[in-house]
């Protein structure tokens, strides 16, 4: 028993070192941006960076994401092993209200159980179905998960009656969504993207991360140059990106502005890169995303108050 105690604090103490070490490369990144040029603007994003309640805060979203992460993992294998199906992706909808379905695309290493907690939430919102997807590998090529991303819409898409979705991304997820839509056809069957904390840019971790997708995050990468020359903007479906300067794997943080007419930029305050699956902050800003604006602003597609 001393031994699992041990193991589990050294565990927390690891997590802990790692969140520090990843905040100090994001402090260094701005001592040596742009902004440190201007101090007084450096200063301010450096006490944002500072904050010790968005910090703890990200610390725990982050115990629950490897929690959640780990019992998605345990139920694949035993399904793999015990060879039990698993649960199909949409259950029945009859009855259901005419609502537009939402499809949550996970991100780096992460499966459908880390986006439970937002897929619960949008479905008390009356967003229903609200589907959460793994995609495998979570460390694979993005062009080959975008395909898989286009087969399980596909299924949704025929499902619900042949209605469009709504694409939610976080991080990584966004990216496989926006090269669904401009490059796989998905602009036939998206009404929007939505992305979180998405690198659209790159991001300059991507030295850390294993497996085919960290070259395609690499800031200028072919796969990445694929994006910004045939946009999803191209297509008119349009591209609300929410970002935070305390995000501490996006760096810089400008990696996940877009650009183009039928794109929106969205930032908010202390908030880090698994906050956005379980803050109340983010939940509430896709639902002003989502809903349809009154009569009298439908013109601006993009009012948010």
């Amino acid at each position: 028993m001393e031994l699992i105690t041990n193991l589990i604090l050294l565990f927390l103490l690891l997590l802990l070192l790692e969140h520090l070490w990843l905040y100090s490369l994001r402090w260094i990144e701005i001592a040596n941006s742009d902004s440190v040029q201007i101090p007084r603007r450096a200063l301010e994003a450096s006490k944002r960076v500072s904050r010790w309640g968005p910090f703890l805060a990200e610390y725990l979203y982050h115990l629950v994401a490897l929690t959640l992460s780990a019992a998605d993992a345990v139920r694949h294998l035993v399904a793999r092993v015990f060879r039990i199906p698993l649960s199909p992706l949409l259950q029945p909808l009859e009855g259901e209200d005419p609502y537009t379905p939402v499809v949550l695309v996970p991100g780096y290493m992460m499966g459908s159980f880390t986006l439970y907690p937002l897929k619960w939430w949008l479905e008390r919102q009356g967003w229903r179905p609200a589907v959460a997807l793994s995609l495998a590998p979570p460390w694979g090529d993005l062009m080959l998960l975008a395909e898989q991303l286009k087969e399980k819409v596909e299924e949704v898409y025929e499902a619900c009656g042949r209605t469009k979705v709504i694409l939610i991304g976080h991080s990584m997820g966004g990216l496989i969504a926006r090269y669904y839509v401009s490059r796989l056809g998905g602009s036939q069957r998206v009404e929007k993207v939505i992305s979180l904390g998405t690198p659209h840019h790159g991001t300059k971790l991507w030295t850390f991360a294993l497996g085919p997708c960290a070259l395609q995050m690499r800031p200028g990468s072919p796969f990445l140059h694929s994006l910004e020359t045939d946009p999803a903007n191209t297509s008119a479906v349009p591209v609300v990106s929410l970002y935070s300067d305390f995000d501490e794997i996006v760096i810089p943080a400008e990696s996940s502005h877009l650009e183009g007419d039928h794109s929106l930029n969205v930032p908010l305050e202390a908030l880090g890169h698994i906050a956005y699956l379980y803050n109340r902050r983010v939940y509430r800003k896709i639902q002003e995303v989502l809903e349809p604006a009154p009569a009298s602003t439908r013109m601006d597609p993009w009012r948010l108050d």
